[in-house]
Formats: C-alpha cells, sequence, structure tokens
C-alpha cells in the first residue's frame, strides 16, 4: 500500500519521458507502415498483405492512402473503467499514455473507496439486524 501511496517525482517525470518515446515510436512505425511498397487487401477472413513494386509513376501518397483506408479497422480498445484501473494497477498509464497521477488523488480515491465499502457495510449489517 504505501508504494502505492508514495510519490515519487523522478519516477513520475522518467515515466512521461518514456510516454512520449513509446508514442513518437508508434507514429513513426505507423507512418512507415503506410509508406511501405505493399499493397494492403482486405479479405472476408482478415488483412492479407501483397507485395507490389513500385513504379516511378505511381506516387507513395497514393499507396499510403490506399493503405490508411484499409487498415482503418485495426483499432485499440481505449477507455473505459476497467481500462482505467487496469493501466493504474500496471503502471503502463504513466510509462505509454503519459497521464500522471499525483499521490494525493490517488489518496483520495483510495480513501474514498474505503469509506464506501465500510459505510455499505455498516448499512447491510443495520439492515439485517432491523429486519
Amino acid at each position: 500500500l504505501t508504494s502505492v501511496l508514495r510519490g515519487s517525482s523522478v519516477r513520475s517525470e522518467f515515466g512521461i519521458k518514456q510516454a512520449t518515446v513509446f508514442k513518437i515510436h508508434r507514429m513513426v512505425t505507423n507512418a512507415y507502415d503506410l509508406h511501405k511498397s505493399k499493397k494492403i487487401i482486405q479479405e472476408e477472413g482478415g488483412l492479407r498483405q501483397t507485395f507490389k513494386k513500385v513504379d516511378n509513376d505511381e506516387p507513395s501518397n497514393e499507396n499510403a492512402l490506399l493503405n490508411f483506408t484499409k487498415i482503418t479497422e485495426k483499432r485499440e480498445p481505449y477507455g473505459g473503467f476497467k481500462w482505467a484501473w487496469k493501466m493504474v494497477l500496471s503502471g503502463k498509464l504513466i510509462e505509454e499514455e503519459g497521464v500522471w497521477l499525483h499521490t494525493k488523488l490517488l489518496a483520495g480515491n483510495f480513501a474514498h473507496a474505503l469509506v464506501t465499502v465500510g459505510t455499505s457495510i455498516a448499512l447491510i449489517i443495520l439492515a439485517t439486524l432491523i429486519i
């Protein structure tokens, strides 16, 4: 518990810089994949890649736009309650997304959850004693 609530600005700054490197690397990789000299053909069962020699007459912009429209179905699930807590607990929220949660915010959320669970249990016990 203390490792979660103890703040470290150096560790958080490192995580933000690591997120920057991660996002730039992902952006460059995606751009490289779009401008490759292969066209991506969509089939019923999924995506199939066919290699095609790029002619001097055919600009790479055309290939990039065609590849972009073919790859638009590739998505990653982002957002939501479960996703956010999984990212917070695994530490990827700061390393991949660059979102720095302050220690006071984490301590407040933990205290809020503790009070909510405690109050719920107390009300259930009280309700069973009355009935």
